[in-house]
């Protein structure tokens, strides 16, 4: 009997799978920082440069006093007295000025009050009152009293009753402080023993207290041409 002397074929191998590659995370970046390796020295200070020597203090000379003379003496009065003069001459002006400006601007109420009875004398606390018309005696026409003339007889106060306070008279009131302030203004203006300063403060005085005058003796005729017409009422002081 025969025998198959050839070998059997050997099994093939089986295949080995590949192996699976894990990603790796990306590191994080590195930032590189520069170093200066050269190192700075500090500036060297500069030498101090020599300092001027010290000017000598000077001598202090003795002061001649020179004593002025007579002819200085009458040339520095004289310039006093001319500064003084001009300078009292335009307060003066001044003063002038505004005169004129509350004679131009003034206006009379075209209806008075006159106190009959004030509030305390009344048994009820009221105040009577006499209201009266200014037409018919313009204060532009009113002539001034002149204390020489002896044609106007002397102002009777005693039978016109004095002014109220109120909103019909406040103008009259206002313009009679206004013109006192104004001769108080005229006192304190010194002359100096000037003439021409004595005697624009003389006139512009007459002026102020004969306005003054004026408007005192106005307002005292309206009660005596129109008192009689007057319409009585009774206010609250």
């Amino acid at each position: 009997m025969d025998v198959d002397s050839t070998p059997a074929p050997a099994p093939a191998p089986k295949p080995t799978p590949a192996p699976t590659r894990q990603r790796k995370s990306p590191s994080p970046q590195r930032t590189s920082i520069p170093i200066n390796v050269h190192s700075t020295k500090p500036p060297s200070p500069k030498p101090a440069s020599p300092q001027p020597a010290p000017a000598p203090a000077p001598q202090h000379q003795p002061q001649v006093q020179i004593e002025p003379t007579q002819a200085a003496h009458t040339a520095a009065s004289s310039i006093q007295r001319t500064w003084r003069r001009h300078h009292a001459l335009r307060q003066l002006q001044s003063l002038r000025s505004k005169f004129n400006e509350l004679t131009d601007r003034f206006e009379v109420p075209s209806v008075l009050e006159y106190t009959l009875k004030n509030a305390r004398e009344s048994e009820d606390g009221l105040e009577e009152v006499a209201e009266v018309e200014t037409k018919g005696l313009p204060y532009a026409g009113f002539v001034r009293p002149s204390p020489s003339a002896q044609t106007q007889p002397p102002l009777d106060t005693t039978i016109v009753p004095p002014l109220s306070y109120t909103s019909s008279t406040r103008a009259i009131h206002a313009q009679n402080e206004a013109l006192l302030r104004l001769l108080n203004a005229l006192d304190a203006v010194p002359s100096w023993g000037d003439s021409a300063v004595r005697e624009a403060r003389k006139h512009l005085a007459k002026d102020v207290e004969g306005e003054a005058a004026r408007l005192d003796a106005w307002w005292k005729a309206v009660w005596r041409e129109k008192g009689a017409s007057a319409r009585v009422k009774r206010v609250r002081a």
